[in-house]
């Protein structure tokens, strides 16, 4: 892009030079209408050096023109990189907004996986209260019924 854009910077001024050297050239051709009318010494001179210039001028105006081409054929060119610049911009528009989505949903699947661990870990201090209750229970039902044979037995 930075290469482009010196290219047609160059160009630009080498346009603006040829604009001033063909403003001269417009003058010259009003005096070239003053130097038919002229018959003095040496207008013939002018007149041919005044026919190079226009020459000269003509040469310029297809410089001109093929400078003007090839800046359009530049800006045509820096349009489809622009356009596909912009696909590409589209393209990963969509790629970050599917990543973006998936990042939500793993989120959300961590979160809710964290809420079951800590609703079993309740769950599993629950039953183990349970099993100590009836753990003991069995062992004082086991102490009465020894208690029992022992008072029987004796």
């Amino acid at each position: 892009a930075e290469q482009i854009t010196l290219a047609v910077e160059t160009r630009f001024r080498q346009q603006s030079k040829r604009q001033t050297r063909s403003r001269h050239v417009e003058d010259d051709e009003d005096e070239e209408e003053s130097l038919l009318t002229d018959n003095r010494e040496g207008g013939y001179q002018q007149y041919a050096d005044m026919q190079h210039r226009i020459a000269i001028t003509e040469q310029e105006s297809q410089e001109r023109l093929e400078f003007m081409q090839e800046i359009e054929r530049d800006v045509i060119s820096v349009h489809a990189m622009m356009k596909e610049l912009g696909e590409m911009v589209t393209e990963q528009g969509y790629v970050i907004d599917t990543i973006e989505s998936n990042i939500i949903q793993s989120h959300l699947k961590a979160k809710r996986g964290l809420e079951e661990r800590q609703t079993a870990d309740s769950y599993q201090k629950s039953r183990r209260k349970h099993m100590c209750c009836l753990t003991f229970l069995l062992a004082l039902g086991a102490l009465v019924i020894v208690l029992v044979l022992y008072v029987l037995l004796s």
